[in-house]
């Protein structure tokens, strides 16, 4: 596996999430209450860390969960990630809005580096929301 560190500059509101949703399991197969939150830090810098197996390409999109029923999907086309062999850690800085911004790097392994197996079970059954604003793709 290849250890990934998804990063997204983005501004949002007090108690708005954003979530990393795919068409892979590990992704929760587009199911936003099944995706995979990122968590915030300074400078509105939202990363999410995980190991994925090699040799898979996936299709993702961040969506921006606001409260228990308002998913936001990422505007545009899906994302397409190749997770080719490497003994590094490939980072990919993603721009919320055009897909051609993207800049996908590889750095060497940090020994601190956390994988983020952390699930956010939303209250108020967002899942069962149909209040949908966008698509994923």
């Amino acid at each position: 596996s290849v250890h990934v560190r998804f990063e997204l500059q983005r501004q949002c509101a007090f108690g708005q999430q954003f979530v990393l949703v795919g068409d892979d399991p590990i992704l929760g197969l587009w199911k936003p209450c099944d995706g995979v939150p990122l968590n915030w830090s300074v400078d509105h810098v939202w990363t999410l860390e995980m190991d994925i197996p090699t040799g898979k390409l996936i299709k993702y999109k961040f969506i921006l969960m606001s409260g228990p029923q308002i998913i936001s999907w990422q505007p545009g086309p899906d994302r397409i990630l190749e997770i080719t062999d490497t003994g590094k850690t490939m980072v990919v800085s993603e721009d919320w809005d055009d897909p051609q911004l993207r800049i996908v790097s590889e750095e060497e392994p940090s020994s601190s580096a956390a994988v983020s197996n952390v699930v956010v079970v939303p209250e108020d059954g967002i899942c069962d929301s149909e209040e949908i604003i966008g698509s994923n793709g």
